[in-house]
């Protein structure tokens, strides 16, 4: 009596068409298979059998702004939900609770915020490792290129004067690289804000808002909802913001030259 996704489950009547792919439509009809299959559950026949695949299904035609609503995949939980939303545009996230209704998973553990926020975390991370994975080779550069032009007298001198490796880098070396660390910071938030691809690639910022960055939320508001002014708004804010972090910088960058001369002179 698993209950699957596939074409001979009754209560899939179609799919929704997404930007990830298709999301089986269900029904929210009970028909007579899922009567039986839950007179059979409640005598306890196969009961613990009783599931559904977990994953999103839909109800009706949702969109991206249609409420997400959660439950275990066993099917009598799902039955009771689904039958419920007749007439709503609504997701429905079926979570793995190893075919248990909802209150005795959330009981053992295997139900509640804490998979969910679980659930969009791994997305998250997902989108964060690619975009370390991008952007490390131009910070290790940056770095390298800084220690490259760092005056070897002063490390022989410190050498001399009996520092330690640990030391040297941290009294001799790390503050001669402020310029650098200041430069690699500055490019590494510009880069931040305009994130977009590895958004819409891996998660389209999903689940929910989860990873939703500024350039995909300002792509979203354009073009899916049309708000073209709001858009064009908050495009200039976010010049704005970019234009602040690089004066800081480069206030940053003057300060520390102005300090050494100082030093120097």
């Amino acid at each position: 009596m698993n209950e699957t996704r596939g074409a001979s489950a009754r209560w899939i009547v179609g799919s929704a068409k997404t930007n990830l792919g298709d999301v089986p439509q269900v029904s929210t009809a009970l028909c007579w298979a899922d009567r039986l299959g839950a007179w059979k559950a409640r005598w306890g026949i196969r009961r613990m059998q009783y599931a559904i695949e977990p994953g999103l299904y839909a109800v009706q035609a949702p969109s991206a702004d249609s409420p997400v609503l959660v439950s275990a995949n066993y099917k009598m939980s799902f039955d009771r939900l689904r039958s419920q939303l007749a007439g709503i545009d609504a997701w429905i996230l079926a979570l793995d609770t190893r075919g248990i209704n909802v209150w005795c998973a959330a009981g053992k553990g295997t139900f509640g915020t804490d998979e969910i926020v679980i659930k969009g975390d791994l997305d998250g991370q997902s989108s964060d490792l690619a975009d370390v994975w991008q952007w490390t080779s131009l910070a290790f550069l940056i770095f390298l290129s800084g220690f490259s032009a760092l005056p070897p007298q002063l490390i022989r001198a410190a050498r001399i004067l009996g520092a330690g490796r640990w030391q040297i880098f941290w009294r001799v070396q790390l503050p001669l690289l402020k310029p650098v660390i200041v430069i690699a910071v500055v490019i590494r938030s510009m880069e931040a804000l305009k994130i977009f691809d590895q958004s819409v690639l891996l998660t389209f910022g999903g689940p929910g808002n989860s990873t939703q960055t500024v350039a995909f939320y300002l792509w979203r508001q354009v073009w899916q909802f049309n708000k073209f002014g709001f858009g064009a708004a908050a495009s200039i804010i976010l010049l704005v913001m970019f234009s602040a972090l690089i004066y800081y910088g480069i206030y940053l960058l003057v300060r520390e030259r102005a300090t050494l001369q100082r030093e120097g002179g």
